[in-house]
């Protein structure tokens, strides 16, 4: 399966505000914050701008990677499996997916930055 970037997943806001554990969506949240600081970013695209400060973008991005990975055989968002899959993921499994998010929103902010100038 080709991976996707998490600014090309859609997610339907309010299957994800209804159908996902709001109290672990929030714990999450909170998991980001505790953890960020801490992940090592290539020194190439360390910029710290808004993506990477914004820690609910972080968290929907996460979410995007999950239900991607619990999509039906047709293709479609199953947001059922993706919620179990997610109260299932030990913090091990959510590090990896922050350190992913993490890295992803530092870099764009990085490409942002050089692509202002020209």
């Amino acid at each position: 399966m080709v991976e996707k970037e998490a600014s090309m997943l859609i997610l339907d806001r309010e299957k994800l505000e209804t159908q996902i554990d709001q109290q672990r969506y929030y714990l999450l949240q909170g998991r980001i914050k505790q953890t960020k600081d801490s992940i090592e970013l290539d020194p190439h695209y360390s910029e710290k701008g808004r993506r990477f400060h914004d820690d609910e973008r972080i968290a929907y991005m996460i979410m995007g990677y999950i239900v991607d990975e619990t999509r039906d055989s047709n293709g479609q968002s199953n947001y059922t499996a993706a919620n179990l899959k997610f109260l299932s993921m030990d913090t091990n499994k959510i590090d990896i997916y922050i350190d992913k998010a993490v890295k992803e929103s530092a870099g764009a902010d990085y490409y942002y930055t050089y692509e202002k100038e020209y």
